[in-house]
């Protein structure tokens, strides 16, 4: 178990660095681009020959202030010409001359010496104008930016065969900022089960299980980068296990990095998520963590987890219930029916107070035998004993016959509710559980099939 542990982790790490890589990427592309929008506009000027005047004049930008002399005020076209290589000059000189009476204006990409003796590549575009009988180019120093989209190429390079040794190894997932699906890697589509085309368009949120312990919204609203610095906003990402559903309904878990892609604007371009299949590790997690007759979380977990949870109610300053409960008279189930029948039981039990709890943070742990403990949060005293009484009530209208429960006809169950506001009150996991449990001990001494709960002096007490 430890070597695969350390396997999980390494594979995690890598997957994180992955991650960052492919997103340091990404962002570079973008910026680069940015970069060429903003050069493609102030890399331009123009020239003009006034024909009638026989004068050329270039726009003194500095982009282009080296490219033509500002200024000749005789031979314009000669002038212009004698900028090209000479096999060119007949072929330039024709064109001029056509424009002139078809008026169809062309495109020229040449590199030219420029006054300083640098070797510029440039684009012009050719017009002419009848009604001021001038011609007009309109000039582009491409320059930097071919330098830029050749540094854009190489990367585009490198980010191809980065996606093509992902798409089969690694799972990848693209999404826009409501969750749709704008690319999965095949390695996502051959695990799920579907094909590419059939998820792409889909919300995520649709491949999710049921009973996962995140939201979808909640995990989103993490990743809001709005209120960020650009900066700040590139380093953010959500990590977390993610229980997905297979076209054939089974189960599968992946480790996932989600972080938002955004410009140096921070203006948002897409989600990116990239996951490791940790499935097996999850199997395995389950032979220990879980219950194996009933299915629900066993006793290990439970003083695995209890701290955490204690914790994270106290950081985020809400009540915790603190739940143990008892079957009525099971031993007298056992003795009357079997202990196969019993096993039946403890079953439909579990079940059904698993199936009452429906939110990420709500936990249903089998103590031992009988005995069950619920761990919820967020509820105050009243509507924690009311979902208690809900859970006693869904035992009892399972209608599982037990002639031997002297306080019902059917199986029932009895609860001991602790409430503890951990923004006030100082309990330990100890406390919460001897409080529990003498609570179950009253809920048993005053009749059983009910709820007893222990009061906030009681707690404070402690």
């Amino acid at each position: 178990m430890h070597n695969l542990v350390n396997t999980r982790k390494n594979s995690i790490y890598e997957t994180k660095e992955n991650l960052d890589y492919f997103k340091n990427l990404q962002n570079t592309k973008k910026e680069l681009y940015d970069k060429l929008l903003g050069l493609t506009t102030s890399c331009s000027g123009y020239w003009f020959i006034d024909l009638q005047s026989d004068i050329f004049t270039c726009s003194c930008t500095d982009n282009i202030s080296n490219i033509f002399k500002s200024n000749v005020e005789n031979n314009a076209i000669e002038y212009y010409l004698q900028t090209f290589d000479k096999r060119e000059i007949q072929q330039q000189k024709q064109k001029l001359t056509d424009i002139q009476i078809d008026l169809k204006s062309f495109d020229i990409y040449r590199d030219i010496i420029d006054t300083k003796n640098n070797v510029i590549s440039i684009k012009e575009s050719i017009n002419y104008i009848p009604h001021k009988n001038m011609i007009v180019g309109i000039v582009q120093n491409l320059t930097q930016i071919k330098k830029i989209e050749k540094d854009i190429s190489a990367l585009d390079r490198i980010i191809q065969q980065f996606i093509k040794l992902f798409d089969k190894n690694i799972i990848i997932i693209k999404l826009k900022q409501d969750g749709t699906i704008t690319y999965v890697s095949s390695a996502f589509s051959k695990v799920i089960g579907y094909t590419k085309e059939f998820i792409i368009g889909k919300h995520l949120s649709e491949f999710w299980s049921t009973d996962n312990k995140y939201n979808f919204s909640d995990i989103f609203n993490e990743l809001n980068f709005k209120t960020l610095k650009p900066d700040d906003a590139l380093q953010l990402s959500w990590q977390g296990e993610i229980k997905y559903k297979k076209k054939d309904n089974e189960n599968f878990w992946l480790n996932v990095f989600i972080s938002p892609i955004t410009n140096h604007e921070n203006n948002f371009l897409e989600y990116t998520i990239i996951g490791h299949d940790i499935t097996i590790n999850k199997k395995l997690e389950e032979f220990a963590n879980y219950d194996a007759l009933t299915g629900v979380y066993n006793r290990r977990y439970y003083s695995e987890i209890i701290q955490s949870e204690i914790n994270r109610t106290k950081r985020d300053e809400k009540k915790i219930s603190f739940v143990m409960i008892d079957i009525d008279f099971f031993k007298q189930y056992n003795d009357i029916y079997g202990h196969r029948k019993g096993d039946e039981a403890l079953i439909s039990v579990a079940t059904t107070l698993k199936d009452s709890l429906k939110r990420g943070g709500d936990f249903i742990f089998r103590m031992g035998g009988e005995e069950f403990c619920v761990i919820f949060s967020d509820y105050d005293n009243e509507k924690s004993f009311e979902f208690c009484e809900e859970l006693r009530k869904s035992i009892e209208n399972l209608k599982i016959p037990h002639i031997g429960n002297t306080v019902s006809e059917y199986l029932s169950i009895s609860l001991g509710l602790i409430v503890s506001d951990m923004k006030h009150e100082i309990i330990d996991e100890l406390g919460l559980y001897t409080l529990s449990d003498n609570a179950l001990y009253e809920a048993k001494k005053s009749g059983r099939n009910k709820t007893f709960m222990h009061q906030i002096d009681e707690i404070e007490l402690f």
